[in-house]
């Protein structure tokens, strides 16, 4: 609910029209046109160039992908190790905090020419680094490609699919928990175990309200 009242405020209209102005802010006081929104070591993999980013989209990994509008609400595709964007994304959006996450990077162009220079690369095997808040993306040969018929079997064998085992949480049979007795409840996550340690290191002078938790299965 906090989101809601922000974005019907003044504030969210008039930071929507002041992004239009940071390209020719950076130009203008010559810093770089790249934001880095995300960060990640150097990656390799084909270019991809979308319109937006629907949802649905599984990509053969690894892929980069030039995305031209993004909302910060989507989620980075699956087999996607970076997005570029000449959108501007919050740091805290959604996407951005799904980039950090998954070890994906997330990156900002505010360059017209530069980009139009990745756009060529479409279906290219590209590797995209960043050094000194630049990003780089250079066309590369792809790895598969480069291999020799006889060490094709070599490979094959060096390939290692990852497995992600997802446990359950077992079903709580309270509709909510008080933040006291969190520690004795395994049905609720990292994230509300968190806010009530910060409870504990806020200065006398900030007051939180107190809150309870659904746990999980409640609402299923």
């Amino acid at each position: 609910f906090a989101e809601e009242g922000v974005r019907g405020g003044a504030g969210f209209p008039v930071s929507s029209v002041l992004t239009v102005y940071e390209r020719m802010l950076r130009a203008a006081a010559h810093g770089s046109p790249w934001q880095l929104v995300a960060s990640a070591p150097t990656s390799s993999g084909t270019l991809h160039v979308l319109t937006t980013i629907r949802g649905d989209e599984d990509f053969p990994a690894p892929s980069v992908v030039l995305v031209e509008r993004l909302g910060g609400e989507e989620d980075p595709p699956r087999g996607c190790v970076a997005v570029i964007t000449p959108d501007t994304v919050d740091v805290l959006s959604h996407l951005a905090v799904r980039a950090r996450t998954m070890g994906t990077l997330l990156a900002s162009c505010f360059d017209l020419e530069m980009l139009s220079k990745v756009r060529k690369l479409d279906g290219c095997w590209v590797q995209v680094s960043h050094r000194a808040g630049v990003v780089l993306v250079e066309e590369t040969g792809s790895p598969v490609s480069s291999m020799s018929v006889g060490n094709s079997a070599s490979l094959t064998t060096t390939v290692v699919d990852k497995v992600v085992k997802v446990v359950r949480p077992p079903l709580s049979p309270e509709l909510w928990i008080e933040e006291g007795n969190l520690a004795a409840c395994s049905s609720v996550g990292a994230k509300s175990r968190r806010l009530v340690a910060l409870r504990g290191t806020l200065p006398s002078s900030v007051r939180l309200p107190q809150s309870a938790v659904v746990p999980h299965g409640v609402l299923s």
